[in-house]
């Protein structure tokens, strides 16, 4: 058929956005009769790391071995700036029998003064919601010289991560003083090492088609085996989920806490917007900035 072009002149088109940095692929397959159904945990790993092999291996590192560690949460998107709420609720899944709503949360939250539209500048304050409704142990960390192996041990052990951070576009850590804070939930550690360390196999299992992952054997953390050497700076991701997207995210650990630690001041257009926000009195940067939620089981 042909067709017809329009005439006149026009805005050029809008250029193609960027490719994104590692995320996932779609989170669902087409299985028969042309259904759908949710990826498996292995299948999310693999989705992630596929792209993170498509990077590595053009810089060659071909004698890599990735040993995951990843506890599956269900997504959960927000409605309006529940972010801290929605994965507060996604943690529930793996640190209750029941899993708490994120209407519940805010119910809580509102209730003590925490929030108005579900917005959370105080990880204080959610640390108190974790205790209240999920009735789980949680522990702020500050230290910002120890929080690199506290986070890998933390995830080793089978507990999940409350992240604060600055969003990017594509809801990736930057750095944007704080004015676009968001929640991350943090369920999983990769730990990138050579070959030559392998010497842990008996705790891994090697993925059926990635041929560089490996996964933890056991269905359930902690994990029992020995420690894991690697490189901090380049050899640790972590595996993440928020409430903007249904897709599971691959980090590099070092950019979340960086990302982390610039979180010092309040969007501008919110600063004074009082009505709508509860905002810490005492600054974005004594609220949130160099500060991890760290979750457990009691």
């Amino acid at each position: 058929m042909k067709v017809t072009e329009p005439t006149g002149t026009g805005p050029p088109p809008a250029p193609p956005p960027p490719p994104p940095l590692v995320s996932t692929a779609a989170p669902t397959l087409t299985v028969g009769n042309g259904q759908r159904r949710e990826f498996s945990s292995r299948e999310e790993v693999r989705a992630v790391c596929r792209q993170l092999r498509t990077i590595r291996e053009s810089f060659q590192y071909n004698d890599e071995v990735w040993l995951s560690y990843y506890q599956h949460a269900r997504a959960s998107l927000q409605d309006g700036p529940q972010c801290g709420l929605v994965a507060l609720s996604m943690a529930s899944q793996l640190l209750c029998d029941s899993p708490v709503d994120k209407e519940e949360l805010y119910e809580e939250a509102k209730a003590q003064g925490f929030t108005i539209q579900g917005e959370m500048f105080s990880v204080s304050a959610m640390e108190w919601l974790a205790d209240c409704c999920l009735g789980c142990r949680a522990t702020t960390t500050c230290s910002a010289s120890q929080k690199f192996d506290a986070v890998v041990k933390h995830l080793k052990e089978g507990g999940v991560l409350l992240v604060p951070y600055d969003a990017d576009f594509n809801h990736e850590p930057c750095c944007k003083k704080g004015h676009k804070a968001h929640w991350a939930v943090v369920t999983g550690v990769l730990i990138i090492t050579s070959q030559s360390d392998l010497h842990l196999h008996n705790h891994f299992s090697r993925d059926v088609q990635e041929p560089h992952l490996y996964h933890y054997k056991s269905s359930t953390l902690p994990c029992r085996c020995p420690p894991i050497p690697y490189r901090p700076h380049d050899a640790v991701f972590v595996y993440a989920k928020q409430g903007k997207s249904r897709y599971l995210h691959l980090w590099p650990l070092e950019t979340l806490l960086r990302s982390n630690a610039n979180l010092t001041e309040v969007d501008p257009d919110r600063a004074n917007d009082v009505e709508n926000y509860v905002l810490p009195p005492e600054g974005l940067k004594e609220g949130l900035c160099n500060k991890l939620l760290m979750l457990s089981t009691k």
